[in-house]
C-alpha cells in the first residue's frame, strides 16, 4: 500500500493514510494507550505495529511523521535516543524528598514527587503527578508531563520548550523575578501566554502551541512586546528564548506576520 500513498499526515491525534486506489486509513491515538495513559513506550509500539501492518515498509520509514504527535509524543521516538534500560513503571509512588539521580525510561503516573532531587532525566513521562519543589539538577531529553505540577521548582538550566507545567513555571518564575516596572509593562502578555497554555480561555489544555500561541500574543499585542516579555521573563532559559525566533521566522517565511 505505501507506492500508492498520495498523503501521510498528523490530524489532531490522529495519523492518517490516504490513497486513490485504497482510501484512507486512521489511527486513533487517543485510543491506543489504555494500560498506562500518555505512556509514550506503549503508544510507540502500537504505532510501530499499526503502520507497518497497515502500509508496509519499516518503521524507521515513519518515525519523523509521528514524533510531534500529539498529545501522546512529545520530542523524538525512542529510536532517535541513546541505549536505554528497560522500561520502568512508577504508578502511586510516595518519592517526596528522595535524591532520584539519573532517571531514564520511566512512566511514573500519580506519583508524589515533592522536593525530591533528579539528574539527567531521559525519555520520561510524569502523568497526574505532584512535582511542586522538585530540583532539577541535570538536563532533561524528550520529557513529557501531562496534569503534573511544578510549583516552586528549582528549574534546570537548559529548561525546554516543550515540557507542560515545568515551562509554564519558568514562564511564572520568571515573571516573578522582574522588576516592578517590568512587571507593570510585561503583566497582561505574559498572564495570556500562561493562560492559553493552560486552556483557561478556551478549556483546550494540552492543544496549544508555542506557534498558535505567539501568533495570537502578536496580533492581540505586537512582535516587539511579545519578543521583549519572553527575552526578560526567560532571561535564565536562552532555549525558550531561540524557539520563540524559530517560531516567529517560521511565521515570517508564512506570511502571517
Amino acid at each position: 500500500m505505501l507506492k500508492s500513498v498520495t498523503d501521510l499526515r498528523i490530524e489532531g491525534n490522529r495519523i492518517v493514510a490516504e490513497s486513490p486506489l485504497d482510501g484512507l486509513a486512521e489511527l486513533d491515538t487517543q485510543a491506543i494507550v489504555l494500560s498506562n495513559p500518555y505512556d509514550r513506550e506503549e503508544a510507540r509500539q502500537v504505532m510501530e505495529a499499526w503502520l507497518v501492518a497497515t502500509l508496509g515498509e519499516d518503521y524507521a520509514v515513519y518515525h519523523m511523521l509521528i514524533e510531534e504527535l500529539s498529545p501522546i509524543l512529545r520530542a523524538r521516538i525512542i529510536t532517535e535516543l541513546p541505549s536505554l534500560p528497560a522500561r520502568r513503571y512508577f504508578i502511586g509512588q510516595n518519592l517526596a524528598g528522595q535524591n532520584l539521580g539519573n532517571v531514564a525510561n520511566v512512566y511514573a503516573r500519580n506519583c508524589d514527587l515533592r522536593n525530591a532531587t533528579v539528574g539527567n532525566l531521559t525519555y520520561v513521562d510524569l502523568v497526574s503527578c505532584n512535582a511542586d519543589g522538585m530540583v532539577f539538577t541535570g538536563s532533561l531529553r524528550s520529557v513529557q508531563a501531562r496534569d503534573t505540577t511544578f510549583k516552586g521548582a528549582t528549574l534546570p538550566a537548559d529548561l525546554p520548550p516543550d515540557v507542560y507545567g515545568l515551562t509554564e513555571e519558568g514562564f511564572r518564575q520568571g515573571f516573578a523575578a522582574l522588576s516592578a516596572q517590568n512587571r507593570q509593562r510585561l503583566k497582561n502578555v505574559a498572564q495570556d501566554v500562561i493562560a492559553y497554555a493552560e486552556g483557561l480561555p478556551d478549556g483546550q489544555k494540552h492543544f496549544h502551541s508555542w506557534y498558535n500561541v505567539t501568533l495570537l500574543m502578536i496580533q492581540r499585542y505586537g512582535l516587539d512586546l511579545t519578543r521583549e516579555m519572553v527575552q526578560k521573563v526567560c532571561s535564565r532559559w536562552p532555549k525558550l528564548i531561540q524557539h520563540l525566533e524559530a517560531v516567529v521566522s517560521r511565521l515570517r517565511q508564512e506570511g502571517k506576520i
